[in-house]
């Protein structure tokens, strides 16, 4: 579905600049743009386009409004309907009961890892208390030389969710460029992985996040989506995905940007991932380390605070 603002004919020309396009899914979403219109038109509209769809299909949309100024007032129009709540997105609170699995830390002991996770891996991954996003606590990931690992990780992931992150590296020691998967998802089928938070740097410079869906070898089929961004060092980035078995796509967003759109095929499970995998790993021959913080996924995307 794409969205636009046009004036209303005979040319329909464009006044938002650019069409803004989403996917649609079977849950409710919000969304919402912020743009500067190239001209003034008293009989503009607003155009909702599902010509790009390849079949057939009914959607729903509610809660519509158009504000002047740099943000959407919080909680829309006040005569917006009452079903509109069902696409909010969870409270920060790990309590929420929208989150599905939800990490802050700040309740686990120093050294210790959550409840509900095992440590995999050569090197150990545990909480600390030298550094957070949030609170005190945080996941501190460590390697120590080529194809070295340290994940924590949890069962039972549904195909279908939101996930949030938080993480940040002190200078990294590497002098060439570093690729480093901090999330991942596996397979059932042939033992395929899917790289949901995977980043890249040039050098010392993050730079660099992908999506990768491949096999711990490299061997047999891959594909990846690549965005670049800038991100200082030390500094937490914040980043999102989803994955949405209906139509089959991956969303990743960076310090709430969305960045990456990618139509896999059919590389989604209909139903479920065996695993997740939170920590990290380095091919290199060099020692790095990572903080994670404030861990989520839910059944709606999440944002970030």
């Amino acid at each position: 579905m794409t969205v636009a603002f046009d004036d209303a004919g005979p040319k329909y020309t464009t006044l938002s600049g650019v069409e803004m396009e989403e996917f649609v899914t079977s849950s409710w979403a919000s969304y919402k743009y912020t743009f500067t219109a190239t001209t003034t038109d008293a009989t503009a509209r607003i155009v909702f386009n599902l010509g790009m769809a390849a079949n057939p299909l009914s959607v729903k949309l509610d809660n519509i409004g158009v504000y002047q100024g740099s943000s959407c007032p919080a909680g829309g129009s006040s005569g917006s309907s009452s079903s509109s709540s069902s696409s909010a997105a969870p409270s920060q609170a790990c309590s929420d009961p929208a989150f599905i699995l939800c990490e802050d830390f700040e309740k686990v002991a120093v050294n210790a890892i959550p409840s509900g996770w095992t440590i995999t891996g050569a090197r150990r991954t545990s909480v600390v208390t030298t550094g957070a996003h949030s609170g005190t606590h945080s996941l501190k990931a460590s390697t120590a030389g080529f194809n070295q690992s340290g994940f924590i990780e949890h069962t039972g992931i549904p195909a279908a969710h939101y996930g949030r992150m938080y993480y940040r590296f002190d200078t990294l020691t590497s002098a060439t460029s570093l690729h480093i998967p901090m999330v991942i998802l596996h397979k059932a089928t042939n033992g395929q992985e899917v790289r949901v938070v995977d980043v890249n740097s040039p050098g010392q410079g993050l730079s660099g996040l992908k999506y990768q869906v491949n096999f711990p070898d490299d061997s047999g089929a891959s594909s990846t989506a690549f965005t670049s961004f800038t991100a200082a060092q030390q500094a937490w980035q914040c980043v999102e995905w989803q994955s949405d078995p209906a139509s089959q796509t991956y969303k990743v967003w960076v310090n709430g940007t969305q960045r990456i759109l990618y139509n896999t095929g059919n590389l989604i499970p209909a139903t479920s991932y065996t695993r997740l995998s939170l920590g990290m790993i380095t091919f290199t021959n060099t020692e790095e380390s990572a903080w994670i913080d404030d861990f989520a996924l839910s059944t709606k995307r999440i944002g970030c605070n």
